[in-house]
């Protein structure tokens, strides 16, 4: 899935952490204003406020694209939840800069809890695991994507709630398997990382998936650094192996490079799938769309243009929101968050919940799907330590300016250790 390249992100975020200060700042937004103060971040009785902190890379090696559009996903997630809400009750939020680094995550924490006094906190960043211990001792319910470490499949971690479902890199799904071997694959490429562990964790997950569709596997390469694209010696030897279907959980830089340069040796793939890509951010981009002519990317969950229930109402969430294309990485995931904060309140049941209330209620909750986006997969909150989505994917091709999504998505598998 995405979430396997976005890895590749954090690696090199953490590996510059101390080539950034440690402040953090943070501003008020968010719909209906901001929340009352206290500890709790909450206002008692019906018509509760309850303010989010969240955590956004706006600067450092992290911000870009999805800095920018990571408030805008949260803004129109939030308004689409509230409308839900019990008893009156709405979420507001308030963002802190991490500036990409796990300190500054840290410094942005503490800020957001002691000065904001925020109930809970989002976490769209690549450096939340310096946060985490401090937030863990202070009892603060994070709900989000589990992207950034092994933190988030600890069960001494009670108030980590992972939108992911537990991801475990260590375990993989026999979906992508399924998958290439539907579109006609015998044999199955990847591409590791020389700096990025997790990325050749991510292509060993994938190749061991094509294994258990008896799919023939090429040689994983690990001599690319993490955005590199000097990929002329891989090229040759995927051809030498026979690679008709290839998944890259590297940087897209030294996809499309590899894609391009495959194709130069004659090479002809029959499906392609990239990590990162799906979104509005490379429709915008005409050399990227010229360059992804074709591939496949894997969206967090059921595209918009899928047309399913789920996706509907995500669509229409955007587009009241004012987002009208495809959305980005954390566009996705922000929806996800915003609906798990929806399910823990509705499972809670009661004016004016604590957050031991909450996090004791979402815990409580063993199939959530995100309100349809994330279905068939279910995602039980009371499990650790691997994933409980099924192993779901929902690939799409870059057709003209649109993705499309392939016939008989979702794929569906089971997890297993690589």
């Amino acid at each position: 899935m995405n979430r396997r390249g976005w890895l590749g992100v954090i690696a090199v975020v953490a590996a510059g952490a101390l080539l950034a200060a440690c402040s953090s700042s943070s501003k008020s937004t968010g719909t209906g204003g901001g929340g009352a103060s206290g500890s709790s971040g909450s206002s008692g009785g019906a018509g509760t406020t309850y303010k989010i902190g969240v955590l956004i890379d706006e600067t450092g090696l992290a911000a870009g694209t999805y800095a920018t559009t990571s408030e805008k996903g949260v803004k129109a997630a939030f308004a689409a939840v509230n409308a839900e809400m019990h008893n009156g009750a709405k979420l507001t939020y308030v963002t802190a800069d991490t500036q990409s680094t796990p300190a500054g995550a840290l410094s942005a924490a503490q800020s957001l809890v002691q000065q904001q006094h925020v109930f809970a906190i989002l976490p769209l960043t690549s450096a939340f695991f310096g946060a985490q211990p401090y937030l863990t001792k202070a009892g603060v319910p994070v709900v989000g994507p589990g992207i950034d470490g092994p933190e988030w499949f600890n069960q001494a971690h009670t108030n980590l709630f992972n939108t992911f479902g537990e991801y475990d890199e260590n375990l993989s799904t026999t979906a992508y398997g399924m998958f290439m071997k539907a579109q006609g694959v015998t044999t199955c490429g990847s591409i590791g990382s020389s700096n990025i562990p997790s990325v050749t964790s991510a292509a060993k997950g994938f190749m061991a998936s094509c294994k258990l569709a008896g799919l023939k596997t090429s040689t994983i390469s690990t001599t690319i650094p993490y955005g590199g694209t000097d990929i002329g010696a891989i090229a040759l030897q995927m051809k030498a192996d026979g690679v008709d279907g290839l998944e890259s959980p590297q940087s897209n830089n030294t996809a499309y490079a590899l894609v391009a340069r495959l194709k130069q040796l004659g090479v002809n793939l029959k499906v392609t799938l990239i990590a990162i890509g799906y979104g509005s951010d490379t429709l915008d981009s005409p050399a990227t769309v010229a360059a992804g002519q074709g591939l496949g990317f894997t969206p967090e969950g059921a595209p918009i243009e899928l047309n399913t229930p789920g996706a509907q109402k995500f669509k229409a969430a955007l587009v009241a929101g004012g987002i009208t294309g495809p959305p980005t990485y954390p566009e996705q995931v922000s929806y996800q968050a915003a609906q798990a904060f929806l399910a823990g309140f509705q499972a809670a049941n009661k004016s004016n919940v604590s957050r031991q209330e909450f996090m004791t209620a979402l815990r409580g909750v063993k199939d959530f799907d995100a309100a349809g986006e994330l279905a068939p997969a279910k995602i039980d909150f009371s499990k650790y330590g691997g994933p409980s989505m099924g192993g779901c994917i929902w690939p799409v091709k870059l057709t003209g300016n649109q993705f499309v999504p392939f016939n008989g998505i979702p794929v569906c598998g089971t997890t297993v250790t690589p």
